[in-house]
This record gives structure tokens, sequence and C-alpha cells, in this order.
């Protein structure tokens, strides 16, 4: 789908001022009933982006630079930044259409997912904004919607949405999409109570838990499903319904400290085994097969008792 299209932006006003109309009316209709408050608000989008050619594995949007008025023989001076622009034009295209239609604008948010969240690998050939889809950070700041982002803890997810806000005077903002949990299987934070907080207590006014495979036996050892709907969390929620503040954790077992010391073990350990005696590196040979299968496993805290095994045998 090319974002400026003349087809593409006609359907977006249509289905905006159809959506948006329908939710202007429940709105009318709940203020008449003194219930204005259940309305939370409309996400604009999901994880919006221009995404990748799957055939040829090439970052697109050629097609909107040319809508833009570009060629191969005007070709812009950042590429790169004139699909940022797209990106940011067609979101607001959506926030813009959706106000019109009668849905205030406050509680109009956009959905983008600039984090990596273990689902990206460094990558030189790659631009940052062709990592992140066009989607750089800085777009989920606009006039025509409030910032939202997709919030799965894995690395340095809250400390990177909480330095975009701060650089932005701190807005009210929302978790789009998000559960305690990578989508690699990756544990999040300690508790779904401390998960919450890194949201709740750094401006978030809306958190929408995101879990595949709910309800029922279908999935029932989905690790998504386990992580939003295990008694922990249920009582993380009620914590939070019951307005008590909600603790952040600290120390215990992060994703982001356990690769760090992957990391670590990743480019010291060969050099250390040089060094060492034969006993040492038969023991950390064998620890390190075991964390190699406790990773593969998806066993992580226990991969990370073994990882902190491997540091200690190094440090002696």
């Amino acid at each position: 789908m090319c974002f400026n299209s003349p087809e593409i932006v006609a359907a977006v006003r249509k289905r905006a001022a159809l959506i948006g109309g329908e939710i202007a009316k429940e709105v009318t209709s709940l203020s008449a009933s003194g219930k204005a408050h259940l309305f939370a608000g409309v996400i604009a989008g999901w994880e919006t982006g221009i995404g990748r050619d799957f055939a040829a594995d090439r970052a697109l949007g050629y097609r909107a630079l040319r809508h833009q008025g570009f060629s191969a023989g005007d070709p812009p001076n950042d590429v790169d930044m004139e699909r940022v622009r797209v990106v940011k034009e067609f979101m607001e295209l959506w926030g813009h259409s959706l106000t019109a239609a009668g849905v205030p604008r406050q509680r109009v948010f956009c959905h983008i997912a600039f984090t990596d969240q273990g689902l990206r690998a460094a990558d030189a050939r790659s631009s940052r904004a062709e990592r992140v889809q066009f989607a750089l950070p800085e777009v989920a700041f606009s006039p025509a919607y409030r910032p939202g982002f997709s919030t799965y803890p894995e690395g340095a997810t809250f400390s990177d949405i909480h330095a975009i806000l701060a650089r932005r005077g701190n807005p009210g903002w929302i978790s789009a999409e998000g559960t305690n949990v990578s989508p690699t299987g990756m544990p999040g934070e300690p508790t779904m109570e401390s998960y919450l907080g890194r949201m709740f207590n750094h401006g978030a006014v809306w958190v929408n838990l995101f879990s595949w495979g709910m309800g029922g036996d279908a999935m029932r050892d989905n690790f998504f499903r386990k992580a939003t709907e295990g008694h922990e969390a249920l009582a993380a929620y009620a914590r939070f319904l019951r307005g008590a503040p909600l603790a952040e954790a600290v120390g215990g077992f992060t994703a982001q400290g356990f690769q760090s010391k992957v990391r670590r073990i990743q480019s010291e350990l060969a050099g250390w085994a040089r060094r060492a005696s034969r006993p040492e590196q038969a023991r950390a040979t064998a620890l390190s097969q075991r964390l190699e299968q406790l990773m593969s496993e998806r066993q992580w805290q226990e991969a990370d008792r073994v990882a902190d095994q491997i540091l200690g045998l190094m440090s002696r």
C-alpha cells in the first residue's frame, strides 16, 4: 500500500469519516449519561511504518517519493527522511480525519514501534530510519494525535521511550500494544506490577495489554498468554484498579542485564580461555554449552544464573 497515493488518501478520509462519526455518536451518548470518562480513545494505525519487500528484502517507499514529486533524475537530498515524512503525513491524515468526524483530538493516539524489543539485530547496511520502518520516534509527536508506542520490555524499551518523552516535555502517552514479555519469549520486568509502573508512573494515560491466544483452552502454553493471564498479573491489575501505587522493581532478572552478560561472554571468553588452565577451560566449555541449551529452550532465568557462573569463572 502506497501511503500517499490519491486512492489511498481518499479511502482513508472516507473510512475515518465513517469510523469517527460512529465513535462521536457513542461519545455523545456516554456524555449524556454522565459516563464520558469511559471513552479512552482511538488508536489510529498499528505499528505504522513502511516495510520491506518480502522477495527482495529491500526497503520500500519509492512510489511514495514519486508522489512527492521526486524521480530517479531528481532524487531527494535525504531519501530516508523523505520517507519518514511520508509516514508522519499518513498518520496525520488519519488523525485529522478522525477529529474532523467528531473524535476529540485529545483522544486520538498514534502507534509506532521504534524500540528494538529483541526483534532487530544491528545491521551496518541499514540506516536507523530503515530499521524502524521509517517511523522514527519523532513522528509520534504531532498536533494531529498523541504519542503511542509498542512496549514489549526487552532491552532498553522503557529507557528509550522515557528519554524521547522527556525531550518532548513528557506529554501524556499510551502503550498501544504490549505485555510483560518479549516477542522472543524473553521475560520482561520481574513483575507485571513493575511493567505497569514503568508506564503509568511515567505519564502513560492508557495501557493496552496485547496478548495472543487468550480465552478458553486454546494456546494455553502461549508465553504471551502466561504473562498476561497469570496469577501475579491479575494481582497487579487489581492493585492498579484499587488506585494503589505501582512499585517498579529494582534488581532481579532483566532482559537487558542478561543480554549484557552474554555480550561480555562472547567478547571475552576466547581470550580468557587462552590463559586458563585445562580444568578451567573444560568447565567453561561445559557451562557455555549449558548456556546455549537454556537459551534455545527459553529458560532465561536459569540461563542468567549460568551466565553468572561463567563470568565468575572468568574473573578468577
